[in-house]
């Protein structure tokens, strides 16, 4: 198996952070790991947003590209 770590500085807000949001080519995924089976091979890009207690979002200011490969 390979494995990708990703990490991230805390976001902040005056009203308070209230989850963080993971997308994997487009589809919301958990932050902690997804699994990749089920995508094909190709590129992906991963954004990483926040979500304060009154709703607000953060847009993604950086994105990860990743090239998944399902090789024999």
């Amino acid at each position: 198996d390979t494995q990708i770590n990703l990490s991230w500085s805390a976001a902040t807000d005056n009203v308070g952070v209230s989850i963080t949001t993971c997308k994997v080519a487009g589809q919301v995924v958990d932050c902690a790991g997804w699994d990749t089976t089920a995508m094909a091979d190709g590129i992906v890009t991963v954004e990483v947003t926040a979500v304060d207690a009154a709703g607000n979002s953060t847009t993604a200011t950086q994105s990860v590209i990743i090239a998944l490969c399902v090789c024999p």
